[in-house]
């Protein structure tokens, strides 16, 4: 009588199975992580080309390139930029008969609060609403954590739930901090209005057109990335985790009460920032708070695409030169620009 064989593993044998396939699983997750971070930057990358895309399409429509902040409104760049990157019907629910002309109005990005109308038609509900739009046009997809946030200021401005945005005009290439109000505005995005250090009267600054960029489109940089905070900001002093004292590193589109009438006006680093200071310095343990505040930077590692004058996308190391860093910041400094 012939015996029958059972055909199997034993368990050793399968257990050196189990061992080899998470092994192999091993080392694939961190090919499978870099092509989709390959793949997040390709897309920030197009993000940049369809800002730049849109100011060459404001400044074909309207002869001059859009202001970084009209702080008599407290509206910038992003909400004029709203048409050329189809948001005709977002733009038009705000307040466009007066939209970065008038010099009177204000308060309307500071009278936010917990029970705004969601369905008002006051200039004040309409800009909330704005606020809180999602535009991924405006962020990063590498930057971690949600989409949305609170945001409670210091004057009584209040959006539940307001977008993050990655992106930032660069209005110069030397300041070192936004104390100053407008940095020193020698960057390719002008600020509109122009306040004196102590208050007062508005002197209109008028907007700049291609032909000032004398430093050349290609070394001039127009947009950059930045590294907001993704925690809550129901406080002038957050981040909550310790990495700074007293700044907020907050940064939105359409506009706020930072730069508008009924505020302070000096929370310029919400809307366009500065190379005077390094690339990335959030990590960094020399830089004071207020750098920090106004740094490009990003979630990528080793720099930060940055979008030129000319419609280009570079890849900006966080080491590059300080002279070459300051010089690709300003618009009209003659400065001699080596590789970068």
């Amino acid at each position: 009588m012939k015996m029958r064989i059972r055909k199997g593993f034993t368990l050793i044998e399968l257990l050196v199975v189990i061992a080899i396939i998470a092994i192999l699983i091993a080392l694939l997750l961190p090919a499978v992580q870099q092509a989709r971070e390959a793949a997040r930057r390709t897309q920030c990358r197009n993000n940049l080309k369809q800002l730049g895309l849109a100011v060459h399409n404001f400044h074909d429509q309207f002869g001059n390139l859009p202001p970084a902040a009209n702080t008599g409104l407290g509206e910038v760049w992003s909400a004029a930029l709203l048409p050329m990157l189809d948001q005709a019907p977002l733009y038009n629910t705000l307040d466009t008969a007066t939209l970065f002309t008038n010099y009177t109005e204000g308060n309307n990005w500071g009278n936010g609060s917990a029970t705004y109308a969601a369905s008002g038609t006051s200039v004040t509900d309409r800009n909330i609403r704005a606020c809180r739009a999602v535009i991924p046009a405006f962020r990063c997809p590498s930057l971690p954590g949600p989409t949305n946030v609170l945001d409670i200021s210091t004057d009584g401005w209040y959006v539940s739930d307001r977008f993050i945005a990655t992106y930032i005009a660069c209005a110069s290439g030397t300041a070192v901090t936004d104390a100053n109000r407008f940095l020193d505005d020698n960057g390719m995005l002008p600020v509109r209005d122009k306040v004196t250090p102590a208050g007062g009267t508005i002197s209109r600054t008028p907007t700049h057109n291609f032909r000032d960029i004398t430093d050349g489109l290609s070394n001039t940089v127009l947009i950059g990335e930045t590294r907001p905070q993704t925690e809550n900001l129901s406080s002038p002093t957050e981040p909550v985790d310790g990495t700074a004292t007293g700044q907020r590193y907050d940064h939105w589109i359409m506009g706020g009460d930072g730069m508008d009438t009924g505020g302070t006006r000096t929370d310029a680093s919400e809307f366009f920032g500065s190379l005077g200071v390094g690339i990335n310095l959030w990590d960094s343990v020399t830089a004071t708070d207020v750098q920090k505040e106004v740094s490009f930077g990003s979630t990528h590692e080793g720099g930060c695409h940055m979008l030129m004058g000319d419609g280009s996308v570079r890849f900006i190391s966080e080491n590059i030169d300080s002279t070459i860093r300051t010089a690709i910041g300003t618009r009209a400094s003659s400065e001699a620009v080596g590789e970068f």
